[in-house]
């Protein structure tokens, strides 16, 4: 099952989340009905999970923890989903994420990703927060140790991603599992309320979704982007 952490927030139920993918990927969710989770050392961005000086002193002098071995530890048995929280689309995530011509973005909401997994394996849904790791440490003074704090911190610059990640940890027994992805069976059809399409996607292009998705027993709105006000689908 989905749940809450006891420490860390997570936005309400109805908040609205987006998921923005290539083709290839869209299709992969769409024809397996799995979500993929990515280990955190296979991330592009090499500074998730980051462990500056400032947190090494701090958590070696309040916990007596090698702060820095234990996240290298961690970085091979954690495992991400990634989503942005927004009411609306947000124009530079199609080109960070998707495409502009053949992307696709799903909209949903907490509610939904939390439901459409009824599985027995223990994931965290949490939302990301962002620091100035010069100035302030990931683990706030009066909070419990909790390692988890680093796989839901990012630096400043990253803002306005606005995340919100699903997290499984197979445990520090398997830190030398060479499984760089972990596959989560969801209900599509309880995760998906729309799906968009790229801004500069020919018309051609959502009506070939809409029937990809019908074909696949998908029965989400499938609508062009919100950044062109001027179509009708």
């Amino acid at each position: 099952m989905i749940s809450r952490h006891p420490y860390l927030t997570t936005s309400a139920d109805e908040t609205v989340i987006w998921k923005y993918m290539s083709l290839d990927k869209f299709l992969f969710l769409l024809i397996n009905k799995q979500l993929y989770l990515s280990r955190v050392d296979q991330f592009s961005d090499k500074a998730e999970v980051l462990v500056t000086q400032k947190e090494v002193d701090y958590w070696n002098k309040s916990f007596h923890l090698d702060i820095k071995t234990t996240c290298e530890t961690y970085r091979t048995t954690i495992y991400a989903n990634c989503w942005i929280k927004s009411q609306n689309e947000v124009s530079t995530m199609w080109s960070s994420y998707a495409s502009d011509k053949d992307g696709i973005a799903i909209r949903s909401t907490v509610k939904r990703l939390i439901d459409s997994y009824s599985g027995d394996l223990s994931v965290v849904i949490v939302d990301v927060n962002y620091i100035d790791h010069h100035l302030e440490t990931v683990l706030p003074s009066n909070e419990p140790p909790n390692g988890i704090r680093f796989y839901t911190t990012k630096r400043l610059s990253y803002k306005a991603e606005n995340e919100i990640r699903l997290i499984y940890d197979v445990g520090a027994a398997n830190q030398n599992n060479n499984n760089t992805y972990h596959l989560l069976p969801i209900d599509i059809n309880q995760l998906i309320e729309e799906i968009h399409i790229a801004p500069q996607a020919p018309a051609s292009f959502i009506k070939d979704i809409k029937s990809l998705i019908k074909t696949y027993g998908c029965h989400a709105l499938v609508k062009g982007s919100e950044l062109l006000y001027s179509r009708t689908d």
